[in-house]
């Protein structure tokens, strides 16, 4: 698949392809939104594998709606692409099967660039994560699914927050860069209405000395996609 991207723009990276692959197991019919689309890596490449998907993406970003559009079009894939904020977004009567999301999760008080497309894609203060998960509960269906990646070192709060907004953390994956580092980011699967017990997967080691681990670049592989830059 070919996507487009803008190079002076935020580009998609790694962590999509993974949040990619981690969904892939549960992602297989129905609605699916995918929330803070930007260029649409990773819900086109679902749709891709799924094409009876009903497919709606989001982002508050006219840079990165264009994007979605353009992506969508050239691998013939079709796809509800909303540009709006999500949490000003009225999906009236529209419930999902599944819910995706990559985040923006790097610190507010951190120093922000000055690009306002990246800002807006990296920051957590234009997308908290207590509002996309309290927003998207209410748009879920029973036994709906949340599937996103998050900062590993938030892990603590964010499983506090699902726990009170009624979202049940059911499979969990770290993302190691190296099998001595801690983790970077972590994968999370969490339902509406669910019982089970947290699952924690795995470890996922994404290098293997300076070259990236076998499971890595079959997920590389599986994804099967070319990136082509060029300035807004």
């Amino acid at each position: 698949m070919l996507f487009y991207q803008y190079e002076n723009g935020y580009l998609y990276n790694s962590d999509s392809i993974f949040l990619y692959d981690f969904a892939s197991a549960f992602v297989s019919r129905g609605e699916i939104l995918d929330i803070g689309c930007g260029c649409g890596i990773i819900s086109l490449l679902l749709k891709r594998d799924n094409p009876t998907l009903n497919l709606y993406m989001i982002d508050r970003q006219k840079e990165m709606v264009e994007l979605a559009n353009i992506n969508a079009r050239v691998n013939k894939i079709e796809a509800n692409i909303l540009f709006d904020s999500f949490e000003d977004y009225n999906f009236l009567d529209l419930k999902f099967d599944a819910i995706i999301s990559n985040p923006p999760f790097w610190s507010k008080e951190s120093i922000q660039t000055k690009n306002e497309i990246i800002r807006v894609a990296r920051y957590e203060d234009n997308l908290y994560f207590e509002d996309l998960i309290k927003k998207a509960k209410k748009i879920l269906k029973p036994k709906g699914d949340l599937i996103f990646c998050y900062d590993a070192k938030k892990f603590s709060s964010c499983m506090v927050a699902l726990e009170s907004t009624g979202l049940n953390p059911i499979e969990i994956r770290f993302l190691h860069p190296k099998i001595d580092r801690v983790a970077t980011i972590f994968f999370c699967r969490a339902r509406q209405n669910s019982k089970s017990s947290d699952k924690i997967l795995p470890p996922f080691v994404s290098f293997w000395g300076d070259d990236y681990s076998e499971e890595a670049k079959d997920i590389f592989k599986r994804a099967n996609t070319h990136s082509i830059k060029y300035n807004i």
